[in-house]
């Protein structure tokens, strides 16, 4: 077959390439053909099994010349024609890991990193780019590091390396970084308008692209160390945030786009301004002399001394301290005399002074003597003083009232030596304190204080009331205006007397008991207010206590007759110690183990005949409220038949046993009006103890019916002992001479 012609190399890269041919055999279309590669002391073959004349060689080395020979095979396998050969390099691999070395304002260092086998037969172009330029560097050797000279400071450059085989053409794909050069220093920096907390920095800077820096500024000082980062390519700004009166270095770095890239530093050391002195205290002023305190938060401060301006009376001088105090003593002065003090605050250099500040005052007047108190009432004082100033015609005293120990203050200001002060509270402590004031209306002499009490206020309304069967009285009243420490409340009655102390109080109705008293009894009664030692006017009301329970007799009653339905029983009256005596109920029980009458009262004889109760209320008696109990016992018939308030006296049970109590009354009430039964849980009630157990006789007509029987009994028994007896006697004949007659 006929050779092959125009071999062409296409799509080529770093380990195959794509070969295509030509060939004019009429029967080329049965051809195959064999490839023979030969590259880098290597070769191998490459076989075709169809009659296309283009295929791709692959598993090739990057950057490798190889030889390309081609055969063209008829349909044996054996027959080729003439071979044809192209020679061609691979494509070399790109570099890789691009590192920036050793960067400066105009040039960089660049190193890099490639793989391939051939690598050390390889040179390199390198593309730059930047600030709208671009030009090319050509290496000559096998080298992966070049420098690149003659760049622009603070420019963004692009470095696109490519590798290269020998033939300088065919090349790897490119690869490429970015990187700035670094910015120039700036230079010729201007500090301006410095202040306690800032200063305005101004620099200078020659780059053709400034425009695009911004700057980062160390700022030291006092042990610190700050950053400022512009935002703007502007080559001034203001540094805050700073310490005043403290020496501080600013530092000042070129900054391109990227933060990072910085030129070298420049810098200027300046001190800020100190603040100025504050809140400058008075202290020991007399009447020759004054003692300044003042106060500085400079934190550098202890490092500080002070010029003070002396201006009075038409002189000035100066006074300047040797040390950090913030306090001095300025002495020589004249009495009453207006002075201006102007102090400046010095740094380190003896230069640099914050702003003045000036305090102006007066020399002090002389205290008041013979300060006291007069006239005192519930609500008004009168105080009275007296000064030698020769320059007391103009002062003011200040009158200052502090009510309860300083809890609450007023001042008044008076031109005269007499004040009246009014509108007090009742029965408070009161501090009164006088103050010469000199003409300027603030500088004061020393104080002078004197106290007093005023008289506490009555209580405006008071009245008692008993409490229900208790010998208590509950006492009320309004709590008076002003203060009060406590209440004194006097109680008599007759001979005797009581005081008895309440505690205090605030505001409102006042209600407390009063316990010992004795039961019904009338008292009189006196409350008075008290308060820092002094009493009020008393407020006086007359009450009563209330009555209850009548105490009990220690004796039981007494049953003194009996008949066989009632009896008769005997009983001391009870003592009116606790109320008058208002009634008596007499009580009967047939239970011979009764032991407290309580909760019979509501039972009558009705309730006893029915069964419902062995013990109930025969007989009710009022006394109309005896104040003063008889020395003689009282005598009830009990089974008399009568009717006292609803509860029937019944006849007893002839041979019942019964026992007898006695309940006596300082208030009666009835459940319904007065016919009873006894409401004993609204009475007021005492018992006495049940009596001795008493049995009642046989009625007398039953015993007598019972002896007529017996007689009876006894004739009809002899009648017929007799007639026995005659019958008898007939049959044996034996009654020949007695006769009987019949009887009818």
């Amino acid at each position: 077959p006929s050779s092959v012609f125009d071999i062409q190399i296409e799509n080529l890269n770093t380990t195959a390439v794509s070969l295509r041919w030509k060939i004019n055999d009429t029967v080329a279309s049965e051809y195959t053909y064999r490839i023979l590669v030969e590259g880098n002391g290597t070769h191998f073959e490459v076989n075709t099994t169809t009659n296309a004349t283009n295929t791709v060689i692959a598993g090739l080395e990057p950057g490798t010349l190889y030889n390309f020979t081609i055969y063209s095979q008829v349909a044996d396998k054996k027959t080729e024609g003439d071979p044809f050969s192209r020679r061609e390099y691979t494509k070399p691999s790109s570099v890789f890991d691009i590192q920036i070395e050793n960067l400066n304002t105009t040039a960089v260092s660049l190193r890099w990193k490639i793989n391939d086998t051939v690598a050390s037969e390889y040179t390199y172009r390198i593309l730059v780019e930047g600030n709208g330029t671009h030009f090319e560097v050509n290496t000559t050797t096998n080298a992966t590091n070049t420098v690149i000279a003659g760049l622009e400071p603070g420019t963004l450059y692009n470095f696109t390396i490519y590798s290269q085989v020998a033939d300088k053409k065919t090349e790897g794909d490119p690869f490429s970084r970015s990187e700035y050069t670094k910015p120039s220093s700036v230079f010729d920096i201007q500090i301006e308008n410095i202040n306690t907390t800032a200063v305005s920095l101004r620099w200078k800077i020659n780059d053709t692209v400034a425009s695009e820096y911004t700057y980062r500024i160390l700022v030291e000082g006092n042990g610190t160390t700050s950053e400022v980062i512009t935002n703007t390519s502007a080559t001034n700004t203001v540094i805050a945030g700073l310490e005043p009166g403290t020496l501080y270095n600013f530092t000042i770095f070129s900054q391109v786009a990227d933060k990072k890239t910085e030129g070298d530093p420049f810098s200027r050391s300046k001190y800020t301004k100190p603040s100025s002195v504050f809140d400058i205290q008075i202290e020991n002023i007399n009447t020759t002399a004054v003692s300044l305190r003042w106060k500085i938060n400079d934190t550098v401060a202890s490092e500080y001394t002070y010029r003070i301006r002396v201006e009075g009376n038409g002189t000035s001088s100066e006074v300047t301290t040797t040390t950090n105090a913030t306090n001095t003593v300025i002495a020589g002065l004249e009495p009453g005399t207006l002075y201006n003090f102007t102090l400046y605050s010095q740094v380190a250099d003896k230069k640099t002074e914050g702003d003045p500040v000036s305090t102006s005052f007066y020399t002090r007047p002389s205290p008041v003597f013979g300060f006291e108190v007069v006239n005192i009432s519930t609500t008004e004082v009168t105080l009275t003083w007296e000064t030698n100033d020769t320059a007391s015609y103009g002062y003011t005293y200040v009158i200052y009232t502090f009510k309860d120990f300083f809890d609450n203050v007023t001042t008044r200001f008076l031109k005269v030596t007499i004040a009246t002060i009014n509108n007090l509270s009742p029965g408070t402590h009161y501090t009164f304190t006088v103050i010469p004031r000199a003409e300027d209306n603030k500088t004061e002499g020393s104080p002078v204080n004197t106290s007093s009490c005023t008289y506490p206020a009555s209580v405006s309304s008071f009245n008692c009331e008993p409490v229900a069967k208790q010998k208590i009285l509950t006492l009320q009243w309004d709590c008076p205006t002003g203060k009060n420490s406590g209440f004194k409340v006097n109680f008599s009655n007759g001979s005797w007397h009581r005081e008895t102390e309440f505690l205090p109080c605030n505001t409102g109705r006042q209600a407390t008991n009063s316990t010992n008293l004795d039961y019904f009894t009338t008292y009189n009664i006196s409350i008075a207010t008290l308060s820092c030692g002094k009493e009020s006017f008393p407020k006086q009301a007359t009450c009563a206590t209330s009555i209850t329970d009548p105490p009990a007799p220690v004796e039981l009653p007494t049953i003194i007759s009996t008949s066989h339905n009632s009896l008769q029983v005997q009983f001391n009256e009870f003592q009116s110690t606790n109320g008058p005596l208002e009634a008596y109920a007499v009580i009967i029980t047939t239970d011979s183990d009764a032991g407290s009458p309580n909760s019979s009262l509501r039972f009558t004889y009705d309730d006893f005949r029915k069964k419902t109760t062995k013990t109930y209320v025969t007989f009710v008696k009022k006394v109309g409220q005896k104040r003063v109990s008889s020395s003689s016992p009282e005598e009830i018939v009990v089974g008399d038949g009568d009717v006292t308030y609803g509860y029937y006296n019944g006849k007893l049970d002839p041979l019942g046993s019964y026992r007898v109590c006695v309940a006596g009354f300082t208030n009666i009430v009835f459940s319904n009006n007065n016919t009873g039964p006894i409401a004993e849980d609204r009475s007021y009630v005492a018992y006495t103890h049940y009596s001795m157990l008493v049995s009642l006789p046989q009625d007398p007509g039953v015993i007598t019916g019972a002896v007529v029987g017996c007689l009876l009994a006894a004739i009809v028994i002899a009648a017929v002992v007799g007639f026995i007896f005659w019958k008898r006697r007939r049959k044996n004949g034996k009654n020949n001479d007695v006769h009987f007659s019949q009887i009818k």
